[in-house]
């Protein structure tokens, strides 16, 4: 036992197996399974825990029976097999049946209300059983149960919008965790996942650092390579929407390398947040290959959906996004605003206003029952959509500038880019170009430090096209900017994509003399930041100081 204690695994089942050839107990055969299971030996685990459900049965030792079928039950979900855990669900319960309240009784509520809420999406479901264990923990102290069931009851209240009470909950039942009150790790490891993963839900940076370093210690402490790999991929969304994608990809990667040889049921879980990284790089066809190996994943409709509308085709956008409606319901909020969001977008690219402006009243519904920075983005950003679209563009002006302010706030700098762009677009349909190029340039910015190739390449057709339509003859332009012969001279150069030390050679300059006259450029022409050289490129093509395509 006290290799269990320890998180000693191997050890632990060496010991167990010595010991059932001295006597073959039931309770022999459960504590090897248990050591099994969390040793990644699935087949021995399978083995010995169905002995010693045998055994509790012949017995008849009716709890004993009972709790080794939930854990069947459990490891049977864990590995893709649906139809078989219902089976030991069900005989679980017939073991119950005729008994007095229970600790068994209370894992399978726990059980039965994590499958309502990460299957079905049922948070009434969930709360209910939740409140049911906890009650059961309290009445025989027992730590693991009401643990578990506070993890329960605050992921059902977070789905279901109740965020301040949901992360309460959430808070508690983690504390009880790391303080190493409660002994039972399973219900250790689905306390963290749902900490992590309603934190992944609400984009709560600051709660997820701080709780991820401590469910990391847990894992070290156990051993727990499955959850470590399993929180890895739930801290790598928030990683990548704080713009961190080589921190987030390197967790997914750590995360597929811990788990591909031993759960290789669990790698798509780092796939389809591979797969959102690829989207947001601008990398569709890369994006586009994992998504499709997981057709009917939620993410998958949604991912493939924003991909379609990037690339013009609105009608298998919109496809995709109700697709994805049907499968998320009304009481998943914060999922369902991306999908609406999607819907949205479709509409209006299909000349749809009727019903975008439907859709529309869903996402503010949402916004004002769950007012988190992120989901007022989305709103704002959608609201924005709309009113340009219906021809309100000063008012379309303000939703966008609330859209990026919410997105900053929340620590979201692709989607505050997005949004950023979208401003540019209508300050200059509303004849503010200067405005205008200053946003568009501040959305490239962000995309070029991102790596985001698509939204790069946006903004700079923007600032192409904002080029394009003034009024200053392009002929003329670089002397309307005041830039002298020698500095035409550097920019024609730089937009050839010559470095510094090359233009120095050719013009017969220091290279500080070259930096200087760029310096200078960019002070003329208004461009700033860390993409001020694509920048001026661009105007550089545009007023005719190099080709195109040079």
């Amino acid at each position: 036992m006290r290799y269990l204690r320890s998180g000693a695994w191997q050890e632990a089942v060496v010991a167990f197996k010595r010991a059932l050839e001295v006597e073959a107990t039931a309770s022999a055969w459960e504590h090897l399974g248990q050591a099994a299971w969390w040793a990644n030996d699935p087949a021995t685990f399978f083995d010995a825990l169905e002995r010693a459900h045998q055994r509790y049965v012949e017995s008849g030792d009716q709890q004993g029976a009972a709790r080794t079928a939930i854990w069947l039950a459990r490891a049977h979900v864990e590995v893709g097999e649906h139809a078989v855990a219902n089976g030991w669900i069900q005989r679980t319960q017939s073991h119950l049946n005729g008994l007095a309240d229970t600790p068994e009784l209370g894992w399978l509520f726990l059980f039965q209300g994590h499958l309502a809420l990460m299957g079905k999406k049922d948070t009434a479901a969930a709360h209910a059983l939740a409140q049911q264990s906890i009650a059961l923990g309290k009445k025989f102290g027992d730590t693991d149960i009401e643990m578990w069931g506070r993890a329960l009851d605050g992921l059902a209240l977070v789905i279901a919008g109740d965020v301040p009470a949901g992360m309460q909950q959430l808070d508690e039942a983690a504390t009880i965790g790391v303080a190493q009150e409660a002994t039972d790790l399973n219900a250790i490891a689905a306390t963290c996942c749902y900490l992590i993963h309603a934190c992944e839900r609400t984009m709560d940076h600051e709660r997820a650092l701080q709780w991820y370093s401590r469910t990391r210690e847990i894992c070290e402490r156990w051993h727990f390579e499955t959850l470590a790999a399993v929180c890895r991929t739930q801290y790598a969304t928030i990683l990548m929407a704080q713009g961190k994608w080589q921190e987030a990809e390197a967790e997914l990667d750590g995360a597929r390398m811990m788990i591909s040889g031993y759960r290789p049921q669990l790698v798509p879980l780092c796939d389809i947040r591979l797969a959102e990284l690829r989207r947001r790089q601008g990398k569709f066809d890369e994006a586009l290959k994992l998504f499709q190996q997981m057709d009917s994943h939620p993410v998958s409709m949604l991912g493939r959906g924003l991909i379609a509308l990037e690339r013009g085709d609105s009608v298998s956008a919109s496809e995709l996004a109700a697709r994805y409606l049907r499968r998320v319901p009304p009481s998943d909020p914060l999922e369902r605003i991306a999908g609406l969001a999607l819907h949205l977008r479709a509409h209006i690219a299909q000349a749809l206003l009727d019903d975008a402006g439907v859709t529309l009243g869903e996402i503010l519904r949402i916004a004002e029952a769950v007012p988190l920075p992120p989901i007022k983005a989305t709103a704002s950003l959608c609201a924005g959509l709309f009113s340009a679209a219906d021809g309100d563009l000063d008012t379309a002006r303000q939703q966008f500038e609330d859209a990026v302010d919410f997105f900053i706030a929340a620590g979201m700098p692709y989607d505050a880019a997005r949004s950023r762009l979208d401003l540019a677009i209508t300050l200059k349909e509303l004849n503010r170009p200067a405005r205008a190029q200053a946003e568009g340039q501040g959305a490239l910015e962000t995309f070029h430090v991102l790596g985001a190739e698509a939204g790069e390449k946006c903004a700079l057709h923007f600032l192409q096209s904002l080029l394009k339509d003034s009024s200053i003859s392009l002929q003329a332009a670089w002397q309307k900017a005041g830039l002298t012969r020698r500095e035409a001279e550097v920019l024609t150069l730089i937009a050839q994509g010559k470095p510094n030390e090359e233009i120095a050679r050719v013009l017969f300059l220091s290279i500080r003399t070259v930096e200087r006259h760029i310096s200078t450029i960019y002070q003329k022409i208004g461009v700033s930041g860390k993409a001020a050289r694509a920048a001026a490129v661009v105007w550089a093509t545009k007023v005719g100081l190099v080709a195109p395509h040079t």
